[in-house]
């Protein structure tokens, strides 16, 4: 069991990217590739400006430089919170944009002579410009994928690097290392940055200490509403009853007419009652729509039960939510368990949303499987709840 745990860690901290664990946080910071953007333009284009060339070279240069900084607005774009998560494939795509870039420069420095001397491969700005390609990626990609975009990179500023200063003053190795440590330092740098983010993040949101005593308050919470509200109801039915029997200080045909019906129809209430789940009870009186016709909530533990009425209590008692809505759905899987998406209309501001739910996001990640997060005008969660 102390291993196993280790070894789950170690595995999470490489196979997960900072976004997917806490997305809310890092939906506040999703304009980071625009910051990318600005540094790759303003940081490279001075060693470009610098150079002795011709224009054409220099328009050359000035394409590749727009073409690497567009890569990081690629990014940006497949970043926002309405397209998911950034797979593999689509991270490809800004890092071929960079790719290319790179091998523009470098065709550009080599086509007019083949000693490079537009620019000495110390000032060459193609390596700096895929470090920062890289670095807008971070938050949205796991250690494993950084390893491979930046192996990519590594390989391909290696050889620009060769074929456009091999002829100079260094030799072909150290011409090689000189193009391709910005890139290795820059994975290395991003690697950890991403391991060590989720391997923290997901150790500090494990502590379910406070959730185990959070749990029994609010199920018994939802209990004791829920057989409030059904003595409420059979209150206000029986007691004109009662009262008329108390003034007439006898019980007519009528009276027993009357309660036979009555009885009847709290019967049937009852049953109705008994075969909704602990959420319908939830949901009673309140924004809240469940659909729920396996009673799929009732294989929840009293964790995860505690988790979502958190997160539920957390939109309608806010008293910064005016119009709140929830919708919950649940369903069945193949496999026993029980796939659940909840949609929540706050109606509020992007930031204000973040704050609000972030910290039943992450404890929410805890108690579920495959917690998945989307924005936009309402954010929506979906996640599993294994055979109960």
């Amino acid at each position: 069991m102390n291993e196993e745990h280790p070894r789950s860690d170690w595995k999470d901290s490489f196979t997960q990217a900072p976004y997917e664990i806490d997305p809310l946080t890092w939906l506040s910071g999703n304009r980071l590739p625009l910051v990318f953007t600005a540094l790759i333009i303003l940081t490279c284009s001075a060693p470009i400006f610098a150079a002795k060339g011709s224009p054409i070279e220099i328009l050359g240069q000035i394409g590749a430089l727009l073409l690497m900084a567009a890569s990081c607005v690629v990014v940006f774009s497949f970043t926002r919170p309405t397209r998911g998560r950034v797979t593999l494939l689509r991270a490809l795509v800004p890092v071929t944009m960079a790719c290319t870039a790179t091998v523009i420069s470098a065709v550009n420095i080599v086509a007019p002579s083949p000693l490079g001397d537009l620019m000495p491969i110390e000032l060459w700005w193609a390596p700096l410009g895929f470090s920062l390609v890289l670095g807008s990626l971070a938050p949205f990609l796991s250690a494993t994928k950084s390893l491979i975009v930046g192996s990519i990179a590594v390989v391909v500023t290696g050889a620009c690097s060769a074929l456009a200063f091999a002829a100079g003053a260094w030799p072909v190795v150290s011409t090689v290392a000189i193009g391709s440590v910005p890139i290795v330092l820059a994975t290395a740098g991003v690697v950890t940055f991403q391991s060590q983010v989720v391997k923290r993040v997901l150790r500090w949101s494990s502590n379910a200490s406070p959730a185990v005593v959070t749990g029994s308050l609010l199920t018994e919470r939802a209990r004791l509403a829920a057989i409030q509200g059904e003595l409420a109801t059979v209150s206000s039915r029986v007691t004109p009853l009662l009262a008329g029997i108390a003034d007439r200080a006898e019980v007519t045909p009528e009276d027993r007419v009357h309660a036979a019906e009555l009885a009847d129809e709290i019967r049937r209430e009852l049953v109705e009652r008994s075969n909704r789940s602990w959420l319908d009870h939830v949901a009673d009186g309140k924004p809240i729509t469940v659909v729920d016709p396996d009673h799929r909530a009732e294989t929840m533990d009293e964790r995860q039960r505690s988790m979502v009425h958190a997160l539920v209590l957390a939109v309608i008692d806010s008293p910064e939510v005016e119009y709140p809505q929830l919708l919950i759905e649940l369903r069945g899987e193949a496999d026993g368990s029980t796939a659940v998406a909840i949609t929540i209309d706050a109606g509020l501001a992007e930031g204000r949303r973040i704050m609000l739910l972030a910290p039943h996001y992450l404890s929410l990640r805890t108690a579920v499987d495959d917690l998945r997060w989307s924005g936009g005008d309402t954010i929506r969660m979906r996640f599993r709840v294994g055979p109960g």
